[in-house]
């Protein structure tokens, strides 16, 4: 988690804050919050065709939101695919982190589960 909580003070936010906002949800909110010796994932259901943006009114089908991913031992995806509480068609992340203005990256569930 300290790794987290570094990474989010570098572009100015707080990690913190964004598992508070997870944790302390009702359970009709579907956010999802994942641990492990070597992992933390946060997801949830989502609709807006893109989060990072209030103005944007635009929506999709729902889909699963991946806000944060961190695996220790191996590569995020399987992660997700092993952990995803109900299939819905599409997974989405943004490379915040990555990417001086983040955009949704959208995969087919289908072909996650498909990767070895």
């Amino acid at each position: 988690m300290d790794k987290a909580v570094q990474l989010y003070r570098s572009f100015w936010e707080d990690f913190v804050e964004l598992l508070n906002h997870y944790i302390s949800f009702f359970p009709e909110a579907k956010r999802y919050t994942f641990f492990g010796p070597d992992y933390i994932l946060l997801a949830h259901e989502e609709t807006r065709a893109d989060p990072h943006d209030p103005e944007n009114t635009e929506t999709r089908d729902p889909y699963w939101f991946v806000v944060y991913a961190s695996n220790g031992s191996g590569g995020t995806g399987g992660l997700f695919r092993r952990l995803m509480p109900y299939h819905l068609d599409y997974v989405g992340f943004s490379r915040q982190a990555k990417e001086k203005n983040p955009r949704m990256h959208f995969h087919l569930t289908t072909e996650l589960l498909n990767r070895t």
